[in-house]
């Protein structure tokens, strides 16, 4: 069924339909098929580059298991960085996980509020420990370069001589370079 409704361009089921993608994506029952049509409309979203309909999958998602993770992530590039932050953003908010993939998706520099998801996921406990690592190191080169302070005040959950302390404290100071070094070059 996936397969079938990725090889319809998303713009077909809106007249065919006659709702919006929206409207169509919040239908009560799909008859069990609601994961299906999910895969299906994001393939044919993405591959169409269709903004209108990422912007309406991505208003539904949540963060998938692997098997749906690739079509997701492949929404995502569809939209302008603007609205692909806010929908990083919210997934954030919903998902268990910071996912460092879903990160990689914002170019640098993060607009605020995806900043400040950023470093609430990483200040309050929930992020899996192994995820930590990657996403400071991606942190550090994307966060705004006025984040080192904040940085170091979300490093506060973690005990004196961790491992991942340390790894705050460099993402830290990765950000105080960057500042510094933007200020020397004007």
């Amino acid at each position: 069924m996936a397969e079938l409704i990725a090889a319809t361009p998303p713009a077909t089921w809106i007249p065919a339909l006659g709702r919006t993608p929206e409207e169509v994506l919040q239908a009560e029952d799909a008859g069990g098929w609601e994961e299906s049509l999910w895969q299906g409309w994001a393939r044919a979203a993405a591959r169409e580059r269709d903004q209108i309909w990422c912007r309406a999958l991505l208003a539904v998602a949540d963060w998938p298991g692997e098997r749906q993770a690739s079509d997701l992530l492949a929404l995502l590039p569809v939209l302008p960085v603007p609205a692909r932050a806010t929908a990083v953003v919210r997934l954030l908010r919903r998902g268990p996980h910071l996912p460092l993939s879903l990160l990689e998706t914002v170019p640098a520099p993060w607009p605020e509020p995806l900043a400040r998801a950023v470093l609430d996921r990483l200040a309050r406990p929930g992020p899996p420990v192994q995820e930590v690592p990657a996403v400071l190191a991606l942190a550090g080169h994307r966060l705004p370069v006025g984040y080192a302070e904040p940085l170091l005040r979300a490093a506060d959950r973690w005990p004196a001589g961790s491992p991942l302390l340390l790894r705050f404290v460099e993402a830290a100071d990765l950000l105080t370079f960057r500042r510094d070094m933007g200020e020397e070059l004007r």
